[in-house]
């Protein structure tokens, strides 16, 4: 039986990572409340690391600000962060201002012990797009659409083929 050697042994510090999903911001409060609600989802999904820290912020009108958010995750124990632009479009706002505005709170923040990075907006991922468009489109004609003459023609016949073989 091999001794252990406890004071050889260390704990390791898991770092914590933040995530920060940035839209737009309405003056809508359910569209906001619709981000913050899918930051939540993802923090409670498998996709989704113990050790990540996933917020939301808003690139203008409503709060949090991004330097609100990036401020939260770091007073949370972030040292690394993944800002995320949750645009289905890459844009200006997506390209251009919430990468601007992400540096410009860096520089407000002043921790150069934290590193934040950008990621491309969602929409700018073509084949993520069109398998959320897919699962979107495949669950309307599965569920709304049951009549055998849905007016799809071809797409309608494949459809219930495949429902056929599942």
């Amino acid at each position: 039986i091999p001794k252990i050697n406890a004071a050889a042994s260390t704990t390791r510090k898991v770092e914590r990572v933040g995530i920060l999903i940035i839209d737009h911001g309405s003056r809508r409060e359910a569209s906001n409340e619709h981000l913050e609600k899918l930051a939540v989802a993802y923090q409670e999904s498998n996709r989704c690391p113990p050790h990540f820290l996933v917020g939301a912020a808003h690139m203008e009108i409503a709060r949090p600000s991004i330097e609100d958010g990036l401020n939260d995750l770091i007073a949370k124990g972030a040292s690394r962060i993944v800002c995320h632009p949750y645009f289905l479009s890459p844009g200006k706002h997506a390209t251009e201002d919430v990468p601007a505005l992400i540096a410009e709170a860096t520089l407000r923040i002043a921790r150069p012990d934290v590193t934040i990075i950008t990621t491309n907006s969602i929409g700018s991922n073509v084949d993520i797009m069109v398998n959320a468009i897919g699962n979107v489109v495949e669950h309307a004609v599965k569920n709304d659409l049951k009549n055998e003459n849905d007016g799809l023609g071809f797409f309608g016949d494949v459809m219930r083929m495949m429902e056929e073989q599942q």
